[in-house]
């Protein structure tokens, strides 16, 4: 397989195109997840001397995978990138394709945002009194003026709806808008 394969995938089922960030470095470039722009991919085409070739090198944020030693030759720790999540790929004719696609999904499913759920309260039976909402009264407001006031009920039921404001003294405040 060849890098080339990685990022035809990536374009064709993710929509992810292939960009290069570094003018001083044309052979890198980075895959970058869809939602959250984070990069899932760092690609590295590399002349080796010694070899007389170019290598294709590439670091997937794929999670934690464990590397033994029955892994394949053309799959290592990561190359630039540091931390548990990321994998090295060496592209060369023995890279299984379905792997590499694979490591490459997972590096998408684990960079998707997390996702944000409603929760509804289960509707009361209908044997159920109704209940009453629930009122957050402050014990005091302070005036425009600076004075502070009491806030009670106006009669000995607390309702939201009769409530009076009253000053220090006890006799009804003024309400300005």
């Amino acid at each position: 397989m060849l890098l080339e394969g990685l990022t035809v995938y990536a374009l064709n089922k993710y929509g992810i195109r292939e960009e290069y960030k570094w003018t001083q470095f044309p052979g890198f470039s980075v895959l970058c997840h869809p939602k959250t722009g984070k990069w899932v991919a760092l690609l590295m085409r590399q002349w080796d001397p010694d070899a007389g070739e170019m290598q294709e090198v590439c670091d997937l944020k794929s999670g934690h995978v464990v590397l033994s030693e029955r892994s394949p030759e053309w799959l290592s720790g990561p190359s630039r990138m540091k931390g548990t999540n990321w994998i090295g790929v060496r592209f060369t004719d023995e890279t299984d394709r379905g792997v590499v696609l694979r490591l490459f999904d997972q590096a998408i499913r684990l960079g998707n945002p997390p996702a944000k759920a409603i929760v509804l309260e289960n509707p009361a039976p209908e044997t159920a009194k109704p209940r009453r909402p629930a009122v957050c009264v402050p014990s005091s407001v302070q005036s425009a003026d600076g004075t502070i006031d009491s806030v009670g009920p106006r009669t000995s039921r607390a309702s939201p709806s009769l409530l009076a404001v009253t000053s220090k003294n006890g006799a009804p405040a003024s309400r300005s808008s």
